[in-house]
């Protein structure tokens, strides 16, 4: 993202916010088989995301990068992380189905 497209954000309102990282604090740790500098697992998550859930204050905000799981509450925004993609694992939760 941009620093013009977050400023934008920031200034607007929206139902769902869909980025590719997820929002610092959704307790991410970096998918098995994955090793990232350490510096890229600070918090596990992006401060800016984060941001933007507490002043945007969408329904919904889903993001992946990660490849896990998790579904998070940040005040009114309710927050997946979605896991990869993968055939063989059927069971993997890349996709929500939400009612708007």
């Amino acid at each position: 993202m941009t620093v013009d497209v977050y400023e934008r954000l920031l200034g607007s309102t929206a139902e769902v916010l869909l980025t590719h990282d997820t929002p610092i604090g959704s307790g991410v740790s970096g998918a098995m088989g994955i090793q990232l500098p350490k510096e890229e697992m600070t918090s596990g998550g992006c401060q800016p995301i984060r941001t933007l859930i507490d002043v945007m204050r969408p329904r919904y905000q889903c993001g992946g990068h990660w490849h896990e799981y998790r579904k998070n509450v940040f005040g009114d925004t309710i927050a997946f992380v979605l896991d990869k993609v993968d055939p063989n694992q059927p069971d993997a939760r890349y996709m929500e189905v939400l009612e708007i």
